[in-house]
């Protein structure tokens, strides 16, 4: 079964945090994003996830 999962960090000082998430769509690493909120590295991630596997779709023979 394919499915999208995630890993999430925090790092840097109290005013200056930074997260990382990692999205995984069946295990495999497709996307990161970093930013200051955790959601908006979610969606960076996500992004990078959806123009791979829409390309993969796209091109694929």
């Amino acid at each position: 079964m394919r499915h999208l999962s995630w890993a999430h960090t925090l790092s840097g000082p109290s005013h200056d945090i930074r997260w990382l998430a990692i999205a995984y769509f069946s295990g495999i690493e497709y996307g990161r994003g970093v930013a200051r909120t955790r959601a908006t590295a979610m969606e960076i991630a996500a992004e990078t996830v959806y123009h791979a596997l829409t390309s993969y779709l796209t091109f694929r023979p």
